[in-house]
């Protein structure tokens, strides 16, 4: 009825395509706005135990997994794990990693539905809290100039998005939420062998195993898994084909898995463990 126009806040690798689906569809003057990224917590000398490797370290979700095996390898005691799960996530704001909630953020940036920086800021700064003003007055300003959403998600701004988003550790996630399927594994693929020697020369070949790892996880196709397998064995990743194997191997069992061939997931199995 009597909406002119909104800001959309998000943070969280559901309600974020939401917003942006919510957007899309009502077509009037909207921005979103990345709630942000958490600040990093750390162990001081009040609150480290004695001869922590910790002390003094920015800690995130990301030490929190480190240190849960460390200490099942028994490397780090009780009181250090504790320690660490306490600090790690000191408030508010998305997961503290190039997870799925600040690569959605850089996808809705790159869109163009959000303003320049927003998916780069701390959920705590008054950089966010400019940008939320900032939202406010853009969103004024598309009424103004008669701008809707649908005259900026235009296929040039996804076709884009998805080159950009390619590169982030979530790539397959996002390309899924992009198309609005579930082939965003296939689709992610495609992108990354189509700029494989651009990613080569701007990024460092470990966020290539961790592309590909993830992209292979989401395949179920066994022609597709064909593929990706037959592309990794021509394109070695030197830095992280031991991770990028490992992928490709859970794959393998996901494919077998889906297609419910016992002997197939089997074979697969002992030849990765």
């Amino acid at each position: 009825g009597g909406m002119d126009g909104y800001v959309a806040i998000g943070g969280c690798d559901k309600n974020m395509p939401g917003a942006m689906m919510c957007i899309a569809r009502m077509n009037r003057a909207a921005v979103f706005v990345y709630g942000g990224t958490i600040l990093p917590g750390c162990l001081t000398a009040a609150t480290a135990p004695a001869n922590s490797p910790n002390l003094g370290k920015d800690l995130d979700v990301v030490s929190v997994f480190e240190a849960i095996g460390q200490h099942a390898a028994g490397k780090i005691s009780d009181a250090e794990l504790h320690a660490v799960e306490s600090c790690a996530i000191p408030g508010p704001g998305s997961c503290g990693g190039m997870y799925t909630a600040n690569t959605m953020a850089s996808a809705i940036e790159a869109l163009g539905m959000s303003l320049p920086n927003s998916s780069a800021q701390n959920a705590i700064s008054p950089a966010k809290m400019d940008d939320c003003r900032r939202a406010g007055a853009a969103v004024v300003n598309m009424l103004k100039q008669g701008i809707r959403p649908l005259d900026i998600l235009t296929k040039k701004a996804f076709d884009l998005c998805r080159g950009d988003t390619i590169r982030t550790q979530d790539a397959p996630y996002v390309v899924s939420a992009l198309l609005a399927n579930k082939t965003g594994g296939v689709a992610a693929f495609d992108e990354l062998m189509s700029h494989w020697d651009e990613c080569l020369a701007r990024f460092p070949q470990d966020a290539h195993s961790r592309m590909l790892g993830g992209i292979a996880r989401m395949i179920g196709s066994r022609k597709s898994a064909q593929v990706i397998a037959d592309f990794v064995n021509t394109h070695p990743v030197h830095s992280g084909q031991r991770t990028v194997l490992q992928g490709v191997e859970r794959m393998w069992v996901g494919v077998a898995f889906g297609e419910r061939e016992s002997d197939g997931l089997r074979e697969t199995l002992e030849r990765a463990y």
